[in-house]
């Protein structure tokens, strides 16, 4: 296999696959497998879940969706088990609810839904097959409403009868349970969000941002950005991952509300924003999460995480071991940022890197780069090309030349890996052999048993935190 395949591979799950559903459920199921491999380490479990895998990425290379789809869920499967699923089991994974509107108005007395097969089976259904999907409130998983599917046709329609709710702005999960008789053989959750008045609000925002349309801030970028997703949202587009559209919505109107006072949006504490930076040089997508408490007077690292080619801000977030980056950086109260695009082409960071440390308090002398596949070599690129304040680098699956580096080497450490059937050990390796000849501050490489291509970063990644804290602790 060819590295080749990566693109395609993240292209799928993020901008071009055939269909929205498609690359959402495809990274649902991503997910769910990533969660069975972090509990699932054992070397006979890795073993029978590695053929899967890489049938999983020979068929994101062909952009079949559905292929893909039931190798994850096999390989999910696989890693629990040592023998294979039954018709049963394979008919339960396929199923899925798809909500027609994930953002409506907090005064809806219904939810449309339709449960679907994500990919065909050739046996027919149980019987007994049944789903039961259910709204919950987000703190207090509270039940306000159910449904049930008892079999026939798919898609099958639904209707969820709702009860008069608050009338308040609330992200909810919708919760989907597979049955076979009375055994649960699937689980599955997305987000539902009810707003008050959402045509009003966000006709408000429109027409705000049209009087706007020649300012060029992060305040009015990012509420532009975000708008248009509401708008997706609230249209019944289902997009590449689950968005807290009632909170999207509130940062949107606190955006524009800085916009209007010409002061910085600063989010909130301990959360997750989707911005538009604007700095010297570009305007990036990106998404940030922002510590729980920086002390005051101080500064805190920050971590880059750079994706692969076709991927998105999101990917760090959600997938690559479910969002691992984004727990294991608030457990050492640092801020992340997640830019989209392989626009910087091995760039100097430095534009973006300084617009964010205007913004927050973030160490400009703590910065730590983590990058897979092309994100990797961009990563390595942004270093040669003289991002200051670079303290670490993990280049995982992928690499690229450090020749005549504007970087002082010997301030940063590098942690190179790769996994024993990922088809960019041999790049990886290279890469390795490239820094230990260059006069590094240290260069860690390694290479993981029965690890491909797709699971690397999530394998890597505790290790990878480590590697990082030895650095900051010498």
């Amino acid at each position: 296999m060819s590295v080749r395949t990566v693109p395609f591979l993240l292209a799928l799950l993020s901008t071009a696959a055939p269909a929205q559903v498609d690359r959402y459920e495809l990274g649902r199921r991503l997910r769910a497998m990533e969660t069975a491999f972090a509990l699932h380490q054992e070397a006979a479990a890795k073993a029978r879940a590695l053929p899967h895998l890489e049938r999983a990425v020979r068929s994101f290379f062909l952009m079949r969706a559905a292929e893909a789809g039931k190798a994850l869920d096999h390989a999910r499967f696989a890693l629990a088990h040592a023998g294979g699923p039954d018709a049963a089991w394979w008919w339960a994974q396929t199923l899925h609810a798809q909500p027609a509107r994930r953002l409506q108005p907090a005064g809806a007395r219904s939810l449309e839904l339709a449960i679907a097969a994500f990919y065909p089976l050739e046996t027919e259904p149980p019987k007994d097959l049944r789903a039961v999907v259910e709204l919950r409130h987000p703190g207090t998983r509270e039940i306000l409403a159910w449904c049930e599917w008892r079999g026939g046709a798919l898609p099958g329609a639904l209707r969820m009868e709702l009860p008069a709710l608050p009338d308040e702005d609330v992200d909810h999960v919708l919760e989907t349970r597979v049955f076979v008789g009375e055994a649960v053989l699937a689980r599955g959750s997305a987000t539902v969000s009810r707003v008050r008045d959402p045509d009003g609000r966000l006709a408000r925002l429109a027409a705000a941002l049209a009087e706007r349309r020649d300012v060029r801030t992060t305040e009015v970028e990012s509420a532009r950005n975000l708008l248009a997703r509401l708008k997706a949202l609230a249209g019944g587009r289902t997009l590449e991952t689950d968005l807290p559209a009632a909170r999207l919505l509130h940062d949107a109107e606190a955006l524009l509300a800085c916009a209007r006072e010409g002061r910085p949006f600063l989010g909130e504490a301990g959360a997750q924003h989707w911005l538009r930076i604007v700095d010297a040089a570009d305007v990036t997508t990106v998404r940030v999460q922002i510590p729980r408490e920086v002390p005051a007077g101080r500064k805190a690292p920050l971590l880059v995480a750079m994706h692969g080619a076709g991927g998105s801000e999101n990917l760090f977030f959600d997938g690559y071991g479910n969002g691992a980056v984004a727990r294991l950086a608030a457990e050492r109260g640092w801020f992340v940022v997640a830019p989209r695009g392989s626009g910087f082409g091995g760039a100097s960071l430095d534009p973006l890197l300084d617009a964010l440390a205007a913004r927050w308090p973030i160490s400009r002398d703590e910065v730590y780069l983590v990058g897979h596949s092309m994100g990797a070599m961009q990563a390595i690129g942004a270093v040669r090309n003289g991002t200051r304040g670079v303290r670490g680098v993990a280049a995982l699956g992928g690499g690229g030349g450090i020749a005549r580096p504007r970087t002082d080497l010997a301030r940063i450490g590098f942690f190179v890996a790769a996994g024993s059937a990922d088809f960019a050990l041999g790049g990886a390796r290279g890469l390795a052999d490239s820094l230990e000849r260059s006069q590094t501050r240290r260069t860690l490489f390694r290479v993981y048993d029965g690890v491909e291509h797709l699971t690397i970063v999530q394998e890597a990644l505790p290790d990878v935190f480590a590697f990082f804290d030895a650095l900051r602790r010498e």
